[in-house]
């Protein structure tokens, strides 16, 4: 029996917000924080444009996925799931990071064909405080007073700790 996970499917998340539980779905942009004993604290939205992934969208990302398989196990793979069925939106957001400060640190989910999204940082009361725009393929270890500490891959696969600047412009 072979697992093969539906492309642009939405998650499940949570984590821990300063002293808040975070938990939701990435099927909206909407995540609630919740105190220790279960209290509805937060609710922080943000308007975002809602698309649906096409055939196209989802016969490319397979295409994607079983690149680097043989041609044989490529061909089946690609078989079994030509009739896979769409999902009504993309998700709304991808990664959701806090940092040393209390901020929550939520990406756009990242549309097939566009660049990389910016994150949206939110203070400790769920407002919006700007964006931030960092590579895609950024894998962020840390996010501190006045850095981004994470790991890149270039072209052939070597990996690279990289450091970014955080310029925090409420100090």
């Amino acid at each position: 029996m072979a697992v093969h996970p539906q492309p642009f499917r939405h998650s499940a998340i949570a984590r821990v917000w300063g002293d808040l539980i975070v938990i939701g779905s990435n099927d909206a942009y909407e995540i609630r924080a919740y105190t220790t004993d279960g209290v509805l604290a937060w609710i922080v939205r943000r308007e975002h444009d809602v698309r649906s992934p096409t055939r196209a969208d989802v016969d490319d990302a397979l295409a994607e996925r079983y690149a680097d398989n043989t041609e044989e196990e490529r061909a089946e793979a690609l078989a079994e799931l030509k009739d896979m069925p769409l999902l009504e939106t993309f998700p709304a957001f991808g990664r959701v990071l806090t940092d040393s400060r209390g901020y929550l640190w939520v990406e756009d989910y990242q549309l097939p064909g566009e660049p990389a999204p910016p994150w949206t940082v939110f203070d400790p009361e769920g407002r919006v405080q700007g964006f931030m725009e960092l590579p895609s393929d950024l894998s962020i270890f840390e996010i501190g007073e006045d850095y981004v500490l994470g790991r890149v891959s270039d072209d052939v696969g070597i990996e690279r700790v990289q450091l970014w600047p955080l310029d925090r412009s409420d100090r």
